[in-house]
């Protein structure tokens, strides 16, 4: 009956888990460059971005510490897509399970005014058109964006980018990616919770 229970648990553990985030610096907080900005560029940065890999030409790490103009929206620091100069993106691949939906949440802003961002998806040379386009608001406005999105293999690649050759461009805070519960998963987490509900009074009684 132990090992029953610790199977339960461990299957509980695994569907409550799924909702968690799944993206690493997802605001950005790391290098802390405790200034005006940090241009990092693609393949030429022994620092970058950790968790992120830099796409297109570069793209701006921005701190609030040295610039109140550029409010980050969670922290201290956001990127612009549009480095010194773009046009630039930035990339995390992250595990997923083929056939599940994933919502993948951010905010955006606008340095200078409203900006163009695409998202693409496992989509590296961006052979497809972008899976969206999101027009920021101008700064020092932030706005929550969210798209749902589904994986086709064990691990996913989600990339922000701009076109944007100048080096004023789209802004990007504070993303996250989280599992949707399909119904299934739900249902199956009831019927685990409740077996184990089940398993601990008989083990009391």
């Amino acid at each position: 009956m132990k090992t029953l229970a610790r199977v339960l648990l461990a299957s509980a553990v695994f569907v409550l888990t799924a909702s968690a985030d799944l993206l690493s610096n997802g605001s950005f907080e790391l290098p802390n460059i405790g200034n005006n900005f940090y241009a990092t560029y693609y393949g030429g940065d022994s620092v970058g971005i950790p968790g992120w890999t830099v796409t297109g030409t570069s793209v701006d790490v921005v701190s609030v510490l040295g610039n109140n103009s550029y409010p980050a929206e969670a922290g201290n620091q956001s990127i612009d897509l549009a480095g010194t100069p773009g046009p630039g993106g930035v990339e995390q691949t992250f595990a997923t399970i083929a056939g599940w939906s994933y919502n993948i949440s951010f905010w955006v802003s606008g340095n200078g005014g409203p900006q163009a961002l695409n998202v693409f998806w496992n989509d590296p040379t961006h052979t497809y058109a972008p899976v969206a386009t999101f027009n920021t608001p101008a700064e020092p406005t932030w706005t929550q964006e969210q798209i749902t999105l589904q994986a086709t293999g064990s691990s996913s690649t989600v990339e922000f980018y701009t076109s944007n050759t100048s080096n004023q461009g789209p802004m990007l805070d504070n993303v996250s990616a989280t599992a949707v519960p399909e119904p299934g998963s739900i249902l199956l987490l009831g019927t685990l919770l409740v077996g184990v509900a089940s398993l601990l009074k008989k083990r009391l009684a």
